[in-house]
């Protein structure tokens, strides 16, 4: 995967505001606490304000916190809704295990009784029980 920058982060959120680097790349997601050079991480909540200073993340995603001074040693993307930000850029970073197009997953349980319409797709550890319609 290509490194991507700060900007283009907030640029693919369609919201939120960059304070700092906003040409800061990024290759990667990690916590807190073990987030360094080159990676993203999440702060949700005031109780982690005090530690912000000994995050070494690249780019802090955070929502706008009273008393929140200008970064030095990062970048910070503010956001409202900081879980839903996560959500969205954890898909840039991580291919779900499987396809949409798997169709029946060996992994899955369909009982020779259920129905399944053309085009249905059962997902790894289903278990499709005797009546079940699925389309």
């Amino acid at each position: 995967m290509t490194e991507l920058t700060a900007a283009q982060l907030r640029e693919f959120l369609g919201k939120g505001e960059v304070l700092g680097d906003p040409s800061r790349k990024i290759k990667g997601v990690a916590p807190p606490q073990e987030a360094g050079e080159g990676y993203l991480t999440f702060i949700f909540s005031r109780k982690w304000l005090k530690a912000l200073p000994s995050v070494k993340a690249s780019v802090v995603v955070l929502p706008p916190l009273e008393g929140l001074s200008s970064p030095s040693h990062a970048t910070y993307i503010l956001v409202d809704d900081v879980g839903e930000a996560m959500i969205k850029l954890l898909s840039i970073f991580f291919e779900p295990p499987y396809s949409r197009d798997v169709g029946v997953s060996p992994q899955a349980f369909v009982s020779p009784g259920a129905v399944l319409e053309e085009g249905a797709v059962v997902y790894p550890f289903a278990f499709v029980d005797v009546g079940a319609v699925i389309g």
